[in-house]
């Protein structure tokens, strides 16, 4: 039989998530304080949030794995909630981006917006009963992000994170913490591996909320 059991997989992502609060340097009784929590939350069956207000939620994708687990949060939230959503894809030509690497000459930038909407184009498809649509930008992610979110007037934004360093301290990114810090609206981060680092501001009494936990619950 191939993959893993269900409860496999949950102990295998307890016990990396002590070994990473551990090495990020939470002392042994709060590590296991929030293994203990984890592990209530993954045990007990989640119902979609009826008080959220998000009806409107942008996902950035690019071509990483986080932006792929990304997009399938979005679109399960999307299915939930009923709501719309829109993909964004931001072509980096930043100067920090192209410094060093061959020049950004305007037939490569538009092979790389093509790309982009291709890309686009396929997490649309994969929208299956829910309003979509999408935009590609260029220039700074983080500013292309938040710009965008305010022209669409998103209620939510899901976007992917590396998810911690290798020292395995918890890592955003920087276009993420950008976004986290300056977004009007919460933002979902999304690890690789499908963990989630949540800012809200919005009112939600309800525990089993999407958007529940915060950015500032987690070491």
């Amino acid at each position: 039989m191939s993959g893993n059991s269900p409860a496999l997989n949950i102990e295998n992502f307890l016990s990396e998530a002590r070994k990473v609060l551990l090495e990020a340097g939470v002392s042994p009784e709060r590590a296991g304080e929030l293994v203990s929590t984890f592990s209530k939350e993954l045990a007990e069956p989640k119902q979609p949030c009826t008080k959220c207000k998000a009806r409107r939620i942008l996902v950035a994708v690019d071509f990483s794995p986080p932006a792929a687990r990304a997009v399938e949060t979005a679109l399960s939230l999307a299915q939930d909630l009923a709501a719309k959503i829109a993909v964004v894809h931001v072509v980096d030509v930043s100067p920090v981006s192209i410094s060093g690497t061959e020049h950004l000459t305007p037939a490569t930038l538009e092979k790389l917006k093509r790309e982009g909407e291709s890309l686009c184009r396929s997490v649309v498809e994969k929208a299956h009963h829910v309003t979509a649509e999408n935009f590609v930008r260029c220039g700074n992610p983080a500013g292309e992000i938040l710009a965008v979110a305010r022209l669409w007037h998103a209620d939510l934004i899901v976007i992917g994170s590396h998810g911690r360093t290798t020292s395995s301290k918890f890592f955003l990114g920087s276009t993420v913490e950008t976004v986290v810090r300056e977004s009007d609206c919460p933002v979902m981060a999304v690890g690789p591996n499908g963990g989630c680092f949540c800012r809200n501001d919005n009112d939600c009494s309800d525990t089993n909320c999407h958007n529940n936990a915060k950015l500032t619950d987690y070491p």
